[in-house]
């Protein structure tokens, strides 16, 4: 209430809230908003109040507890005018604006009262009109109104700039809700201040009140009900289709139309349409929408529910549901139950009949007792009958699980045999009272298996223990399982797989069967292990024999107590097995027992018996010394003790092995004894020149000439020392050549008996000489042969030596050789030939070097000894005399040919000083014309001479020794 020189504001009830005293005078209208955009609202009033002489008008604006936010002039003579508010620029603090005589036209900023906008032209003389904001041209902006004194109505615009506004400001105590968008005035007017708190303050926006247009188009089903009643009549009634239309303002936010219902027949838990639909179509001046709602459906109570719906239990025990009955009536009923999908022979419990009063409820338990094999899902249905034969029915799920579960982990392992694995078993129980589980397990007969035989179990809870298995057979897979049962009576079991990879097995086989010996007289077998199993595996050997026999196993030799061998190929070894009876051994057959014991597995094992044939015969062999020392190129001496060990009379016939026996000698050869009866023989070897350095064992053999089988040796050790001798030969000892360098091998043999580093030298005067080696490891008894150029100053014949020196003691050896460097040829012939052309034969030679040569001479012959006709009379002249260039000549013979006859030609080169070479013949047989055969090709004045044979024997030699052979080019003439 603004009133002379006070502002005042009032509870509902009339109760004064608060008063701000202001300047004494005329008060004007009071407007509210939040003009400062502090949350809360602001009281503009103003005062007609002279502040100086002849100066009247104030400006108050009043916060929402009373205090005084701010005061500016506001001169207006006529009266204290009120004001519009408005936030024009959108910033959250608003615009006042305001109009007076003096001052004119003024626009303030909220939040201080300071001056935004002022036109003195502007002014009115009313007392009580003040400015007013809408959007006047409806460009969404707002614009203010002003009734002037001069000009009428002023309407001031910035647009672009000042935000919306709405279009309607209606009456002088304006505050939004007293007029409708469409200038209607509400039925019933909703309070401002619940909904903008605001007065003569404008909307910040073009629609505050709308109003619609609606129509509601209802469609009921069409099945089982009746249309009863409306609270309004439908503007159209098509059955099934209803329609409502009408205006609704925002006085009236909800608007109810209802139709009643009758619904016929329905049963317990029933579901029925009443609604196909609804469509709300609503008009407003900015448009139109629609609302679709979808069908609507009603269901009746349900007079029966099984609680839980799903249950879970386990075998042996005994499932509840609740089965809850609702009579909704208003009358009492009995209804009748009964239980459908569970097994015929399970046991169930429910009565049959219940009586239930009017809008009561009662519940009734449903028992079932599980079988011990009753496992999986079971669904069930409990189906109720009211008394007016309304039926429904509640459905549900038994899930009856193992009252005991057994688990093994992992479900598969692999191993090897005798190698152990662990598996974990877990016992789960789920009844509600501790069980002791008995185990057992399966499947695992072939293999050593640990398992605890019961296990206690807590109620609700799990308990686990080891399955330990070692296995002993395979490789093959092994399924197995593992039952638990409770005292209880519930059992479980569960499988899992042991998966063994490899096999350990063995076996032994000797032969033969049966094998003679005697009294110190040997037997040999052999012994023969085989692994039959899938793994590598060393085995141990055994012999099991009568006290006082003595037997080795012998390897390629060597003796061995155990053979390594790995599986399927090369799997078996072959031993020599040697028993021998005591002295004194009795006649007759003894068996022993051979086994071979693995040694990664033990109790993995194999074994084979035979016999050891005692014969009355036996023999020994005593060798002294047992080790001695010999030079290779000196002989040695020995004792050798034969002993009769049998009962009878025999005689041996001795025989050495080894090294010694190359020129070993025994005096005697055979020896002849009684009964007991022994004899030393002498034994005498050497020298032994071949032999390497180091230890050589020989052996020294009886055997019985009365019965073969009966045999002894002895073996002892030589060692033999150690020596270097060398031996030094050239291949070829000499060369002649008309070049000026040879190619030579100096063949250097180790005749010593140790592997020696010899150096190679080769010297002699005049001579350039070049070695392929200096010097080179030669092997005992072994040769290497080491090719030599050698180059000499000139023409004429040159000595030299090649030596061969230990570089460890003296032992050296040389050998002389000769290198006869001739002139060259007189002519180099490259090509040699004679051919038939028609009715003559043409002879083609070709030169590659003429020095000094005056000319040719062609002889022609019918035997390849010698020529016997000239058929030059003349000198053939050189075309190439002295030069060292070449030329081709022919000669076409046509002198008394004869068909089928062989003619031979020889052509001889006549140097300037008269020396003569001749070479050929080549030959062809005179006929149709064929193909010349060439026969060879010399250059010699002599007749040609046949290689010796230990230079041939020498080149294949040198080619064994040295990997390969040095090839010359040579051209044929044909």
């Amino acid at each position: 209430v603004s009133s002379d020189g006070n502002l005042t504001v009032l509870n509902d009830d009339g109760s004064v809230l608060w008063t701000i005293p202001l300047d004494p005078g005329e008060p004007g209208g009071v407007s509210v908003a939040d003009i400062d955009g502090d949350g809360e609202i602001e009281i503009i009033t103003g005062m007609r109040y002279e502040f100086e002489s002849g100066r009247f008008g104030k400006l108050y604006a009043v916060n929402a507890d009373g205090s005084l936010l701010w005061s500016v002039n506001a001169e207006d003579s006529t009266s204290a005018n009120s004001a519009a508010v408005l936030d024009l620029n959108g910033d959250g603090i608003y615009e006042i604006a305001w109009n007076g005589l003096e001052q004119g036209f003024n626009i303030f900023n909220g939040l201080d009262g300071s001056v935004l906008f002022n036109d003195p032209t502007i002014y009115t003389r009313s007392g009580t009109d003040y400015p007013i904001i809408v959007d006047v041209d409806g460009d969404g902006s707002a614009e203010i109104v002003i009734a002037t004194q001069v000009d009428g109505v002023v309407v001031i615009g910035f647009d672009g700039l000042w935000g919306q506004a709405r279009s309607l400001w209606n009456q002088h105590a304006y505050h939004i809700t007293n007029v409708n968008d469409d200038l209607t005035i509400p039925d019933t007017e909703l309070d401002s201040w619940a909904i903008h708190n605001t007065y003569k303050t404008q909307y910040p926006g073009e629609v505050v009140l709308p109003i619609f247009g609606v129509n509601i188009s209802h469609t009921v089903g069409t099945d089982g009900l009746n249309v009863t009643g409306f609270s309004v009549p439908p503007n159209l009634s098509a059955d099934p289709t209803y329609e409502w239309d009408y205006v609704q303002t925002v006085s009236s936010p909800v608007v109810v139309r209802t139709l009643d219902l009758s619904l016929n027949g329905m049963a317990p838990g029933e579901a029925r349409l009443v609604a196909a639909g609804t469509t709300i179509s609503y008009t407003l001046g900015s448009g139109q929408n629609t609302l679709h709602l979808p069908p609507l459906w009603v269901a009746a109570p349900h007079i029966v529910a099984l609680a839980p719906e799903t249950q879970t239990s386990y075998a042996g025990s005994i499932a509840s549901f609740d089965v809850v009955l609702t009579n909704p009536a208003a009358a009492s009923d009995a209804y009748t139950l009964t239980v459908n999908g569970l097994p015929v022979a399970w046991s169930v419990s429910l009565p049959a009949s219940v009586a239930v009063g009017p809008g009561a409820t009662v519940t009734e338990t449903l028992q079932i007792q599980l079988p011990q094999d009753a496992l999986g899902d079971y669904p069930l249905t409990v189906v109720v009958e009211n008394g007016a034969g309304g039926m429904d029915q509640a459905s549900g799920l038994l899930q009856v699980n193992d009252a005991l579960d057994v688990a093994i982990t992992p479900l598969t392992q692999e191993s090897r045999q005798g190698v152990e694995v662990d598996y974990t078993v877990t016992i789960t129980n789920h009844i509600p009272s501790g069980e002791t589980v008995a185990l057992a397990v399966s499947g695992l007969d072939d293999h050593d298996v640990t398992l605890v035989s019961s296990l206690p179990v807590p109620a609700n809870g799990s308990a686990t223990t080891t399955l330990a298995v070692t296995p002993q057979a395979g490789p093959r897979s092994f399924g197995f399982a593992v039952t638990g049962t409770a005292a209880s009576g519930a059992a479980d079991s569960a499988q899992a797989v042991l998966d063994v990879v490899g096999l350990r097995t063995v076996a032994v086989s000797i032969d033969p069967a049966s094998a003679a010996g005697g009294p110190g007289s040997p037997a040999q077998f052999t012994l023969t292990v085989t692994n039959t199993g899938t793994l590598s595996d060393t085995f141990l050997l055994d012999v099991a024999l009568p006290a006082g026999w003595s037997y080795e196993l012998t390897r390629n030799g060597a003796p061995t107590s155990s053979v390594s061998l790995r599986p399927l190929a090369f799997n078996s070894a072959e031993l020599l097995l040697t028993v021998t009876p005591p002295l004194g051994a009795s006649a007759g057959a003894v068996p022993f027992t051979v086994s071979a014991q693995s040694t990664a597995l033990p109790g993995v094992q194999g074994s084979d018996t035979a016999n050891v044939q005692v014969l009355t015969r036996g023999v020994t062999v005593a060798t002294a010394p047992q080790t001695s020392t010999l030079s290779p190129e000196a002989s040695g001496a020995w004792s050798v003790t034969i002993t009769n060990r049998g009962s009878v009379p025999d005689t041996y016939d001795l025989s050495v092995s080894g090294l010694l026996a190359g020129n070993a000698t025994l005096t005697p050869s055979s020896v002849s004894l009684n009964p007991g009866q022994s004899q030393v023989v002498q034994l005498n070897s050497g020298p032994l020149s071949f032999v390497h350095a180091g230890p050589s064992q020989f052996t020294v053999t009886a055997q019985s000439t009365g019965d073969s089988q009966i045999r002894a040796e002895d073996a002892a050790v030589v060692t033999f020392d150690s020596y270097e001798a060398v031996s030094a030969a050239w291949q070829p000892v000499s060369q002649t050549v008309s070049s000026l360098s040879a190619t030579f091998t100096l063949v250097v043999t180790n005749t010593g008996n140790m592997a020696t580093v010899y150096t190679f030298d080769v010297a002699g005067t005049g001579l350039t000489i070049s070695p392929e080696l200096t010097q080179f490891s030669v092997p005992p008894h072994s040769t290497v042969a080491n090719l030599v150029t050698i180059t000499a100053s000139g023409v004429g014949t040159f000595h030299f030596t090649g030596t061969a020196v230990s570089n460890t003691t003296a032992a050296s050896d040389s050998a002389d050789g000769t290198l006869v460097i001739q002139g060259p040829l007189a002519v180099t012939l490259a090509q040699f030939d004679a051919v038939q052309q028609n009715n003559h034969i043409l002879v083609t030679w070709e030169t590659t070097s003429e020095l000094g040569n005056l000319g040719y001479n062609l002889w022609r012959g019918t035997s390849p000894s010698e020529p016997d006709t000239q058929l030059n009379d003349a000198l053939i002249p050189s075309q190439a005399p002295g030069g060292l260039g070449g030329f081709v000549y022919t000669w076409e013979d046509r002198l008394d040919l004869a068909p089928d006859t062989e003619y031979y030609y020889w052509l001889d080169d006549v140097e300037i000083g008269g020396a003569v070479t001749r070479h050929g013949p080549v030959s062809l047989v005179y006929a149709t014309p064929t193909a010349v055969t060439v026969q060879g090709l010399s250059a010699s004045s002599s007749p040609p001479a046949i290689p010796p044979l230990w230079w041939v024997i020498a080149v294949v030699w040198l080619a064994l020794t040295t990997g390969s052979i040095v090839q010359h080019r040579t051209r044929l003439a044909r």
